[in-house]
């Protein structure tokens, strides 16, 4: 921290990722509130980016499952999906 860098370390991926603080160079103007604020807009990025993760997989899932209904000429309802 007294560097003005956050280091974040992801301990299954082993990625690394260093956010750069915005300290000015004669003391303090508050700054923490800034390094909040960049932290909270971090983790709701990160957040989305799981969630349109989920989504994709669902959809993917949707669609294999609708090719292998298909094969067996029977439709996939949604409702049963979504259980």
């Amino acid at each position: 921290m007294d560097a003005g860098v956050i280091e974040l370390t992801d301990f299954v991926s082993g990625n690394q990722e260093k956010i750069q603080l915005h300290t000015p160079a004669k003391g303090h103007n508050g700054s923490d509130m800034s390094m909040m604020r960049d932290f909270v807009r971090m983790i709701e990025r990160e957040k989305r980016a799981k969630q349109m993760q989920l989504f994709l997989w669902k959809v993917i899932l949707w669609h294999w499952l609708q090719k292998r209904q298909e094969k067996q000429n029977r439709l996939l309802n949604s409702e049963d999906f979504c259980k």
